[in-house]
């Protein structure tokens, strides 16, 4: 019966079904006349390929009309051509490399919203910390909706992806309950509630939201970052560490067994380019790499591995880091295996007026020392990644993805 209902009064669909039967029956009535009366009149012949051509019109009709008409009902918005370049900008970012992205912090976004118009096989790698899950009820004022890292992944790989970013990162105002919150992990604190848990939560989020692309958690375990302070102090949790300002000695992860995600492990065996960073060294990448085994299936993968620096060192944490102070934190960190090919660093001078603001909080532009990390058996690209449009100073969302595709076209190409 439900086939049936193609056939109901006012769906547009009938008539060109006709079409379509009636092209084929021309086409068929062609075909018998051709094959039947071969050698007969001049006239015959033609009258027959009249009818086959009569027909293949018919039938090229009553299908492009038919398509239309089912494409206008869910986009009704798209002319013609839009449809086809919808359709060919899929069918391309289909064939684009497997990527994997090891970030977490303000760069996330940038890196992924230019990433996902080259490919739609990315997987960004999120390590969520025990203190800024998203559970709890917020009439008890228990729900911690602090991890920005999880929304701004999403929001970065949406189709739409800049409307998705501003609502995600709305924060309500003049409301008792909701002040201060943003709508992003709202909703994302809904959506979990309504599947069960966080991890469902973020892939029927991202499907509705048509990304481009996975986010997953880069381990399903309950772990809390702990950093040990030069003068032997323990300050637990990463909402703890960001308050504090002195330098940072030694980090881990409560358990230190914590077992990497399936999904996260998967995505980076298969992984063409493996991307870490750019983002908050300490609370951002780091954390990543403290999973269990995370850096030996990194380094064990094929993908071409690439470190990116942060555009400006960040206070209390990489305050008077040079580019080749994070990749010494990093190798620190790696437990003795290759988890960096090449160092993709900004090389573009940040104009001074946003210099001075930042110095006002204690932060300056990474110094690209080229040399030093080469001296430590990392290859370095320098390249000028800055958004020269914007009053921050943060990587260019094209100008860092066309830098990592050129870098992978490039080692391709010599291989």
């Amino acid at each position: 019966m439900r086939k049936l209902k193609w056939l109901y009064p006012g769906m547009r669909i009938k008539r060109w079904i006709a079409l379509i039967i009636f092209g084929i029956s021309m086409l068929s009535v062609g075909f018998v006349i051709t094959l039947n009366y071969r050698g007969a009149s001049t006239d015959t012949e033609a009258g027959a390929g009249v009818v086959i051509i009569i027909g293949l019109v018919a039938i090229i009709a009553g299908i492009r009309k038919l398509i239309k008409n089912i494409l206008n009902i869910f986009l009704p918005e798209k002319r013609e051509k839009e449809l086809v370049d919808l359709i060919y900008r899929k069918r391309y970012l289909e064939k684009g490399p497997r990527i994997v992205v090891l970030s977490g912090g303000s760069g996330l976004y940038q890196l992924l919203a230019g990433l996902k118009e080259y490919s739609s096989n990315i997987t960004a790698l999120i390590t969520l910390l025990d203190d800024e899950g998203i559970i709890g009820k917020l009439k008890e004022n228990s729900l911690n909706l602090e991890n920005s890292d999880i929304k701004n992944a999403i929001a970065a790989l949406a189709d739409a992806g800049s409307i998705v970013n501003t609502l995600f990162n709305f924060r309500f105002r003049d409301m008792t309950e909701l002040w201060g919150y943003e709508f992003g992990n709202i909703f994302l604190t809904a959506v979990s509630h309504i599947t069960g848990n966080l991890e469902d939560a973020i892939k029927e989020s991202s499907l509705v939201l048509g990304a481009r692309g996975k986010v997953i958690l880069s381990t399903l375990d309950k772990i809390m970052l702990i950093a040990q302070y030069s003068g032997g102090e323990k300050i637990y949790s990463k909402r703890e560490i960001l308050k504090q300002t002195g330098a940072i000695e030694n980090m881990w992860v409560n358990p230190r067994q914590c077992q990497i995600n399936a999904e996260a492990r998967d995505a980076i065996q298969q992984a063409d380019i493996v991307v870490i960073g750019p983002g908050s060294l300490y609370t951002g990448v780091i954390p990543g790499l403290l999973i269990d085994n995370m850096p030996e299936i990194i380094a064990r993968s094929k993908a071409l591995k690439i470190f990116v620096t942060n555009t400006m060192t960040q206070p209390g944490q990489t305050e008077d880091f040079k580019a080749s102070d994070h990749v010494k934190k990093l190798l620190h960190y790696s437990a003795g295996q290759k988890i960096i090919d090449y160092c993709l660093i900004n090389t573009m001078s940040v104009p001074k007026d946003i210099q001075q603001r930042y110095s006002l909080e204690g932060s300056l532009p990474v110094e690209a020392d080229l040399e030093n990390i080469n001296q430590l058996g990392v290859k370095t690209i320098g390249r000028d990644l800055l958004d020269k449009s914007s009053s921050v100073a943060k990587h260019g969302i094209k100008a860092l993805a066309k830098a990592i595709v050129d870098l992978v076209i490039n080692v391709r190409t010599r291989r």
